[in-house]
């Protein structure tokens, strides 16, 4: 029995989003990742700090560390993408070899 072409051919279905960023609620990558260390820091920070000096000191200290981290995430995300490191100053290059 002869084989046709399209049992020949087998074809999978590919899930194209997969090659895309991960973004939830704007934040992208390691944005997101910032947003999630900040919360779980605040959050034990706040159980922390309300068992030792109360609930109006824990409330200031964790909106402290909420406004740190949305105030790093914007900074860091006006920058750019490849915002590691920004060197400044005058750079004189010099030659290593001989023509």
């Amino acid at each position: 029995m002869e084989k046709t072409k399209d049992e020949e051919k087998i074809s999978y279905p590919i899930f194209k989003g997969l090659q895309m960023p991960f973004e939830l609620m704007g934040l992208q990558g390691r944005y997101f990742k910032w947003a999630i260390y900040g919360a779980v820091a605040a959050f034990f920070t706040y159980i922390v700090t309300s068992a030792m000096m109360g609930f109006l000191a824990a409330l200031i200290i964790t909106s402290i560390i909420i406004c740190y981290t949305a105030i790093m995430i914007i900074t860091k995300r006006q920058k750019g993408l490849y915002s590691k490191k920004t060197d400044k100053g005058i750079f004189v290059y010099t030659r290593h070899y001989q023509l």
